[in-house]
């Protein structure tokens, strides 16, 4: 984003030339990620990221061009970032149903929490919320954690960790919940999500 403003602009800082390093060292890894991968595990591991690519380039176009901050890319960046997992999934030999349901398990923790957070945040500011989008998404995470599990694709701690960010979304969001800081609820998300971490990964070694 700096070399693209710095440049658009016609500035060069040393600010800019620290990007220019940066982004050469980023470009390297993903090319030699991108080689390491398709020589040791073919083409199937980095399908994913095939998939995702569209939802990179709204990414992008948000963060050079509009505003990373709407809802929109931060909808989208979850899905982006854990189709790595999917990719890793597929590297060790999962069947296409368990590889979906590992990537499906970032998604039912990060997108209900993002409108979970935006409304937290409007309503310790005294301002008005979309309270009911937010259970809503928890709800639907739920059952779609309930069908994981019964279908026997998901470990049950990992639909455990969903229940819990249900419960969480209900108190929080209720007439009942003490207004925190906003680094205090930072940090509670950032639990909850090595909640949901820890879980599954028990559920799945135990599975």
């Amino acid at each position: 984003k700096i070399v693209w403003k710095n440049t658009e602009r016609g500035r060069r800082t040393p600010r800019t030339a620290a990007a220019v390093k940066a982004l050469g060292i980023y470009i390297l890894l993903i090319i030699f990620g991108f080689v390491f991968t398709l020589a040791n595990g073919g083409i199937l591991p980095l399908l994913p990221l095939f998939f995702v690519l569209p939802l990179v380039a709204v990414l992008l176009y948000y963060d050079l061009v509009a505003t990373s901050r709407a809802l929109l890319p931060e909808l989208i960046a979850p899905g982006v970032l854990s189709s790595v997992v999917a990719g890793m999934a597929l590297a060790a030999g999962w069947d296409w149903p368990h590889t979906l349901a590992i990537w499906a398990i970032p998604l039912m923790r990060s997108l209900p929490a993002i409108l979970f957070v935006r409304a937290r945040l409007r309503l310790d500011r005294d301002k008005p919320a979309h309270t009911s989008i937010a259970i809503a998404a928890h709800i639907i995470a739920a059952l779609v954690a309930v069908a994981l599990v019964s279908a026997g694709l998901s470990p049950t701690l990992a639909g455990v960790a969903i229940f819990i960010l249900l419960g969480r979304a209900l108190y929080g969001l209720s007439r009942f919940r003490r207004p925190v800081p906003v680094k205090t609820l930072g940090w509670s998300e950032l639990a909850f999500s090595a909640l949901t971490v820890i879980l599954s990964a028990i559920g799945y070694w135990t599975m």
